[in-house]
């Protein structure tokens, strides 16, 4: 059996109350009235919730307006801060190009 320390935890189950913060986050996005592209950078240690924090983001972004636009990106996959940059770009372009034929690929960062 696994020690509960060590099991991961549901994204279903906010016992932390992600989700407050979350919608928190996401009115202040959903609020502004810019045309431009809009970074957020979430930081914290190694399971301190990031990934949990950001896939209830998602899931409030596609709830609200399919209009909004979302990529799941991986940087830590990649070694060189140059690779990290190209990486990025190309996840962006094959994410408008699946959008753009209106199906969905294998390939697809999710």
């Amino acid at each position: 059996m696994t020690p509960e320390l060590f099991t991961r935890i549901s994204t279903n189950n906010d016992e932390f109350e992600r989700d407050q913060t979350a919608r928190g986050l996401f009115g202040v996005v959903a609020g502004l009235e810019s045309a431009s592209p809009l970074v957020v950078g979430i930081h914290g240690t190694w399971g301190s919730g990031k990934t949990d924090f950001m896939k209830r983001n998602k899931k409030l972004v596609k709830a609200d307006d399919e209009s909004y636009k979302t990529v799941w990106f991986t940087p830590w996959k990649y070694e060189r801060k140059e690779d990290v940059g190209a990486a990025l770009i190309q996840t962006i372009l094959r994410k408008i190009e699946i959008e753009k034929k209106g199906t969905r690929s294998v390939q697809e960062v999710t």
